[in-house]
């Protein structure tokens, strides 16, 4: 139906107002929209035109919205609903009102405006709200209205509106020491000297407890005479901050507590240390000294901090280098273990020993020094004590090594001069030998020679013990059979047990290994053993055993053994069985003979070898010697020559075709002349005799000898030095020289060696030896 248009609807406040209005007929037809609307629904002005109120909003929010009676009163709804644009929806909040005009026509009018993105927005404030952890209040100054948030309450324990929060009520709620504080900060704020409402109090929780809340706000209206009107803020549960806090203070009174101890501690440390401290300025001012220092030099503080120099506490004769020193101490920046004197108050000087180093600037300038002072008398005194027992340790080394060179030169000596006689002892035993001789001749034979070699052996043990005892003691290595050890001292001791009807028992593994070691000192200490067994077993048997305890890929541990049933030991004495000198029962010494050097060479010589020795044994049933030796394995062996066959008569082979051959004999000792003499000539071999060194070297000048015998120990000029002269001569270079002496250290060997000797053999030799030493030579040359 067609409808005439009210005159206002075309006024310039309807068509550019800034809110969206649309005016419609009774029956609900758009008549007429603002700019306004337009833009928000979307539509053009003649689109709206054909529409209808019930195509833009929605018909049942606006349903009870009745034109204007007969009356012509107004009717009017306002709230939200459902807008529809140009294919949108949003939420509109709207204000309508039906009325009718002068000429009696029915309009309804609709003012709208899009509130979705404020809706959005309060929904985001709210999530903010709630996401904030905090409580929000809201205080109407005029009315006194007291209005909380939900989680204003919940944070003190309680729901909303479950307690009155009256101007009257709200003091009780609050810790009376904070109270106060809260309502200067309010009236400060509401003053205007204060922007913000700032506060922390306590506030009371439903269970009676106190929590700490931080009340924050500020006055957001005013009314018309420009008095404050709403005030509205947080609460803030700051509890664990406090609590924090509250922890954090009292660490900080421990830590400053801990500070000031430790500062008095070390200050205390700094003064009563037991060296003195001091600090210099850049020119040598003392600016710092501890009591230790001051004791020292005599001063008190006051007298030096400001007053004294470096310069004024050195001893006058260290004055002059100091400028040299302070000047590289700047440069370098350190000074470690200076020693100098310092002069006391009194006058008096001490030695110190100073350490500094220097504090720089970041710049690089000198601050100051951080110096140490230490008492030197007592050093001072202690290095002299030190100097002094050096000095006499030096002494003591000196007299022991002489003692030793002495004790050495005597057994040497000692040795030579027994040695001499029991050559020429066992030498005319030897020579006898070859007589006619009856038996009761060959009887005393006997004795003479096993006295003869009981006596050598006494030597050889003493000899050997105090080579030992001086480290002077060289093991050989070469290579032996491990098969081949106890069946040769089986063979050496076979005599000595059928004469005492005891049986020999040889044990050894199953295998052999080649070794290398020194087989002489191998069975030298199996053979004190051995000797041993045998004499003190007068029946039953000796038992020689050889084990292999471990094994490696380069070395084998190897254990001796040697039981017998003889008289056996008492368990108190085996303790000082292999201590020099000692028997197990020193009365057996008188019965049974012997040094009690035995048992302590036989370990000497394991410890050496890498081993140990020990024995257990059981008084009248038995016992049981032992030692271990580490030896290393041979190198798996090369094809060889077939080794020349030797003769079994050496006196065959001098008799024949050595017969005649000349050699020179250089020995001052006419007995031992005479027996070396005989022994060699009843060979076949021309012996020419030389009384000391010098005949020697003039013989061997005049004539050419096939080889030449020289003893060490002759008048006018002894065997060294023959021997070196002898050597430079023309015919003298090559010939055989060996040396048959009664010295028989190592040393005395080494010493036969350098002069140019090729052999050695030591008296009282063995006839077999000498022949089998002479035969190699002469057949070599």
């Amino acid at each position: 139906m067609p409808h005439t248009t009210p005159p206002f609807i075309e006024s310039a406040l309807f068509v550019h107002s800034p809110e969206a209005i649309v005016f419609c007929t009774q029956d609900g037809a758009v008549a007429a929209a603002n700019e306004a609307a337009c833009r928000l629904l979307g539509y053009s002005h003649a689109a709206l035109t054909r529409l209808n109120r019930a195509d833009l909003f929605d018909s049942d929010v606006l349903a009870g919205l009745s034109p204007a009676g007969d009356t012509g009163a107004e009717t009017a709804l306002s709230g939200e609903c459902c807008a529809k644009g140009d294919g949108r929806v949003f939420l509109a909040e709207f204000k309508a009102t039906a009325f009718a005009d002068e000429n009696g026509a029915h309009w309804i009018c609709i003012a709208f405006s899009n509130i979705a993105q404020r809706r959005e927005n309060e929904a985001r404030y709210t999530r903010v709200l709630e996401g904030s952890n905090q409580g929000f209040w809201d205080w109407n100054l005029k009315t006194g209205q007291f209005t909380v948030s939900a989680r204003y309450e919940s944070m003190l324990g309680y729901a909303v509106g479950e307690r009155s929060l009256s101007p009257e009520e709200w003091p009780t709620h609050v810790h009376p020491d904070d109270l106060e504080a809260a309502i200067s900060s309010i009236r400060q704020h509401l003053s205007g000297a204060s922007p913000f409402h700032n506060a922390e109090i306590r506030c009371r929780m439903k269970n009676g407890e106190w929590k700490w809340i931080l009340t924050q706000g500020r006055v957001v209206e005013w009314s018309t005479d420009g008095s404050p009107l709403i005030m509205a803020g947080t609460h803030t549960d700051i509890s664990e901050r406090k609590r924090a806090d509250d922890e954090l203070r009292q660490y900080r009174e421990h830590l400053e507590e801990l500070v000031t101890q430790r500062t008095t501690e070390l200050d205390n440390l700094y003064n009563h240390a037991p060296c003195g401290y001091h600090s210099l300025d850049p020119a040598g001012q003392i600016i710092s000294i501890n009591d230790t220092e001051l004791q020292m030099l005599g001063y008190t503080r006051d007298e030096v901090i400001g007053k004294l120099n470096i310069r004024n506490i050195l001893a006058p004769h260290e004055l002059p280098g100091f400028e040299r020193l302070f000047a590289e101490f700047k440069a370098r920046g350190r000074i470690a273990n200076l020693e100098y004197d310092v002069r006391r108050k009194d006058g008096t000087s001490i030695p110190v020993l100073v350490n500094s180093e220097l504090i720089r600037a970041a710049d690089g300038r000198f601050l100051y020094s951080s110096t140490t002072m230490s008492d030197n008398r007592e050093r001072k005194a202690k290095e002299a004590q030190i100097a002094a027992l050096h000095s006499e340790l030096q002494r003591r080394a000196d007299e022991a090594e002489a003692a030793s060179r002495a004790k050495s030169a005597f057994l040497a000596n000692m040795s030579h001069e027994i040695r001499t006689p029991l050559n020429a002892i066992i030498g005319m035993t030897h020579l006898l030998r070859r007589t006619e001789l009856t038996e009761r001749q060959t009887g005393q034979l006997d004795r003479i020679d096993t006295a003869g070699q009981h006596l050598l052996q006494v030597i050889n043990d003493v000899l050997d013990i105090s080579k030992i005892e001086a480290g002077k003691l060289e093991l050989e290595t070469i290579e032996l059979k491990s098969g081949q050890l106890l069946p040769e001292v089986a063979a050496l001791i076979e005599e000595r047990a059928l004469e005492k009807g005891v049986q020999i028992v040889v044990e050894t593994p199953p295998r052999e290994v080649r070794l290398l070691g020194d087989p002489t000192r191998l069975r030298q200490a199996l053979l004190n053993l051995a000797t041993n067994a045998i004499k003190f077993t007068e029946t039953g048997r000796v038992t020689l055993r050889m084990q292999f305890v471990s094994e490696s890929a380069d070395d084998v541990l190897l254990r001796f053994e040697v039981e017998d049933t003889g008289i056996g030991i008492a368990p108190e004495a085996l303790a000082q069985l292999f201590t020099a000198f000692e028997q197990g029962d020193n009365s057996t010494t008188r019965k049974y003979g012997g040094t009690g050097l035995g048992l302590v060479i036989t370990r000497r010589l394991a410890e050496r070898m890498g081993g140990q020795a020990g024995a257990e044994s059981r008084k009248d049933i038995g016992s049981r010697f032992w030692f271990t030796a580490r030896l290393k394995k041979a190198p798996a062996p090369r094809e060889a020559a077939a080794p020349e066959h030797e003769p079994d008569n050496p006196e065959a082979i001098l008799a024949g075709s050595l017969h005649g051959t000349p050699i020179l004999l250089a020995e001052d000792e006419p007995v031992n002349q005479e027996i070396a003499r005989v022994l060699l000539e009843e060979l076949g071999l021309v012996v020419h005799v030389a009384n000391n060194g010098a005949e020697a070297v003039a013989m061997a000048t005049e004539a050419r000898y096939a080889l030449i015998l020289m003893d060490m120990q002759m008048p006018l000029m002894d065997g060294l030095e023959a021997t070196r002269r002898i050597r430079a001569l023309p015919v003298g270079a090559d010939v055989p020289i060996i040396a048959m002496t009664a010295n028989a250290f190592a040393e005395d060997r080494q010493r036969c060696q350098a002069a140019g000797m090729n052999d050695f053999l030591s008296k009282p030799v063995e006839p077999d030896l000498l022949f089998a030493t002479v035969i190699r030579w002469l057949r070599q040359h």
